[in-house]
């Protein structure tokens, strides 16, 4: 049989295989060869091999970004940016929310970002990602990656969109947001030339400690199997209980037909609503009309361009003293932090409690500060708030960002810091300004001033 009737042959079983307004993925693209094609792609990153050939700078940490941004490179500052404005994003906004992301098809049919692979981003995944758990997340979202870049070269993603779910770790809290404990829903479906990924921010635990996301989900998911004409033989989320681990659920993603999702993500998240009782985003609060509450969220992300630019440029004048991978991860969480907290000073509709319960208590001082004028009161209010500040950069899991896991930055941060936390009578020995500078001082003595920008930093 020739090549050319081998492709036609190949192209009737994949169209005589989409009958069904929604699909199981892994009854339509092979298992085996996705876990291949991961495991020798897995294999060439412990290697050190070149992933992205296209690349003749390949970017594998924000420390080579931030090297080329600081040379003139237009599409490393986009990256830098991207990866602060998702940081700012998911530190700060836990649940409720609905985020956009677009990637370009390049002309092979690979999917790119900033000029940079989807397979690096999935590189980058791999090589830093060392929590067992997580990494199995990791190696699921790896063979996502090859997922839809098939079906992207089968032109399946016009008519399709590609849809995972995953569900946050509750045991890892330096990783996700517990007190939500927030799931993510993902729809990825091609636009012309671009790929556009919309992200929810669903609630997995209301307001009264009660968890419902295992339940839910299975639920959608069981209505997703009504739909098919053919019995599927993908596991199901047991609704009492996880024997699907949450990892195995992102390495189950679903082709859904556009018909059942003609507003994307949003139609996911309203019966998810629907099968919880009547929440709002999984939260027990009044229901909202869907479309109108994404224009706001989308419209709410130009609310972070000014702290998105003012980290980023400070990131890339740092360039050079920011010489390990390492450091430009916590001076990103730093900045990152700081900012975000004169955010929430500044803005009440943030909610303070994902900065943890005791820097939420500074926050409100803050605000009381900012409502009185009293600049004075507002930096040491801000001042404790960075002292005590527990939130993270990744309430929901994996997610589209330019250096794979946000979470590496929250993991990297804390697994550093961990032999540095002395304290004395007084507190830590080691603080930041409410400006981002870190600051120690000698155990049982106290200072009046940031030791780099000379603002006060007496306690409250």
């Amino acid at each position: 049989m020739s090549v050319e009737a081998l492709v036609r042959r190949e192209e009737t079983v994949w169209a005589e295989q989409l009958p069904s307004l929604a699909v199981p993925v892994n009854e339509l693209i092979d298992d085996h060869t996705v876990l291949a094609q991961t495991m020798r792609f897995a294999g060439s990153v412990l290697l050190e091999q070149e992933v992205d050939s296209l690349e003749t700078q390949p970017l594998n940490s924000l420390m080579d970004a931030l090297r080329q941004a600081a040379n003139g490179s237009e599409a490393a500052t986009s990256l830098v940016r991207s990866n602060v404005a998702t940081d700012l994003m998911e530190r700060t906004i836990k649940a409720g929310f609905v985020s956009e992301s677009r990637m370009e098809i390049d002309e092979y049919g690979h999917l790119r970002q900033h000029n940079q692979s989807y397979q690096s981003v999935q590189a980058n995944s791999l090589r830093y990602m060392t929590h067992p758990v997580m990494r199995a997340r990791t190696w699921a979202e790896t063979k996502n990656c090859f997922r839809l870049e098939e079906l992207v070269a089968r032109d399946i993603l016009n008519e399709y969109s590609f849809v995972v779910f995953s569900l946050a770790e509750p045991d890892l809290p330096e990783y996700f947001f517990a007190d939500t404990q927030t799931l993510t829903i993902q729809v990825s479906r091609q636009e012309g030339d671009t790929l556009l990924t919309q992200t929810a921010f669903v609630a997995g635990k209301s307001e009264d400690g009660k968890v419902h996301d295992t339940a839910t989900v299975g639920q959608i998911i069981d209505y997703l199997s009504e739909s098919q004409d053919a019995q599927t033989t993908t596991p199901r989320l047991e609704k009492d209980s996880r024997k699907t681990s949450n990892a195995e659920l992102i390495d189950q993603p679903w082709l859904i037909h556009n018909s059942l999702l003609p507003n994307g993500v949003i139609d996911l998240v309203a019966k998810y609503d629907e099968l919880n009782n009547g929440t709002f985003y999984g939260q027990n609060q009044a229901p909202q009309d869907y479309s109108a509450h994404q224009a706001q969220c989308l419209a709410r992300t130009q609310d972070y361009v000014g702290s998105c630019e003012a980290i980023s440029t400070q990131l890339i004048s740092e360039a050079d003293q920011l010489d390990t991978p390492l450091k430009a991860t916590l001076r990103l969480d730093q900045l990152s932090r700081s900012y975000s907290l004169r955010m929430a000073a500044y803005n009440p509709q943030l909610d303070a409690q994902v900065f943890g319960p005791v820097a939420a208590h500074h926050i409100d001082q803050a605000r009381l500060a900012v409502a009185n004028g009293d600049m004075q009161e507002l930096a040491q209010a801000l001042s404790s708030a960075v002292r005590h500040d527990t939130s993270t950069s990744c309430p929901g899991g994996p997610q589209v960002s330019p250096f794979g896991f946000n979470t590496t930055i929250e993991g990297l941060t804390k697994d550093a810091t961990k032999t540095d936390q002395q304290e004395d009578k007084y507190g830590a020995l080691s603080f930041y300004c409410s400006k981002g500078h870190l600051n120690t001082r000698p155990k049982n003595h106290l200072i009046e001033r940031c030791q780099v920008c000379k603002i006060s930093v007496k306690c409250s």
